[in-house]
């Protein structure tokens, strides 16, 4: 009597018998997604560890377009294979600032690379370095027609017309940046705006409440403000704080308005 053995691999055994590939491919892409997320805090690629778990995993990653959609600008190999595995998702481009260890000539290739793509940009945060002076020469230009956030960290001027090439802009953070927010007709469409410690003449400056106002008056759809060291800590006199109760009496009407921080 002769007796047949079965053999089966193990890689292929585990695969079928763990509970977690029992899941729909939407779910575990959702997972990873959220992985994604939580190391983009860090601007690290971290994350791209699932690829390597097994083949199943693998080429759900990399099928789904969307997981490759947020591109740091401190590589550039990196960001030409993000580019290519992103397919034509919309993109999030992060720069989290210039740092001594990085590479100048690498950042400007990236950044330059990615500017090809302005066509789906849908979030943008960069800080302080080549990449903001970059990206609004560009936007200017006319070349980010979907872009929905907007986040600028820079000491250098910024013109009127930044923001002309941006008309889907909602969300609009800037950082040590001058007051001058853009063209009307862009910014009427901006509910959510963030300015921090901006800057006149080169140094940092606070704006009284009644600066503000011309400013405020354009922005009808606004739902979330946040003003932070932009405003004066104390009136330096008496008259001074009577002119500013004074100018008080003129007010603006913002009916979303749902969050104001100061």
């Amino acid at each position: 009597m002769s007796t047949k053995i079965l053999r089966i691999p193990p890689v292929i055994l585990l695969s079928r018998t763990t509970s977690i590939h029992g899941l729909p491919d939407e779910i575990l892409i959702r997972i990873f997604g959220v992985l994604r997320d939580i190391y983009a805090r860090s601007y690290s690629y971290h994350w791209v560890v699932v690829t390597h778990v097994c083949r199943y995993w693998r080429q759900i990653a990399l099928d789904a377009s969307a997981l490759w959609s947020v591109i740091f600008l401190r590589n550039l190999t990196c960001a030409e294979i993000l580019l290519q595995r992103s397919k034509q998702a919309p993109i999030d481009v992060l720069f989290p600032g210039w740092l001594s260890s990085m590479d100048y000539e690498c950042v400007e290739e990236a950044m330059d690379l990615v500017l090809e793509q302005s066509h789906r940009f849908r979030h943008i945060e960069l800080g302080r370095g080549p990449a903001s002076s970059l990206f609004l020469v560009h936007s200017s230009a006319g070349g980010t027609p979907y872009l929905r956030t907007l986040e600028l960290t820079y000491p250098g001027t910024l013109a009127k017309s930044s923001y002309r090439g941006i008309p889907t802009l909602r969300k609009l953070a800037l950082t040590l940046l001058p007051a001058a927010l853009g063209s009307p007709t862009v910014i009427q469409r901006l509910t959510n705006v963030s300015l921090r410690s901006l800057a006149l003449h080169g140094s940092l400056t606070r704006f009284h409440v009644s600066a503000w106002r011309p400013l405020l008056a354009q922005l009808p759809l606004l739902e979330h403000l946040t003003l932070e060291r932009v405003l004066p800590q104390r009136y330096e006199t008496v008259q001074d704080h009577l002119r500013e109760q004074h100018r008080a009496q003129s007010k603006v009407h913002l009916p979303n308005l749902r969050k104001l921080v100061i």
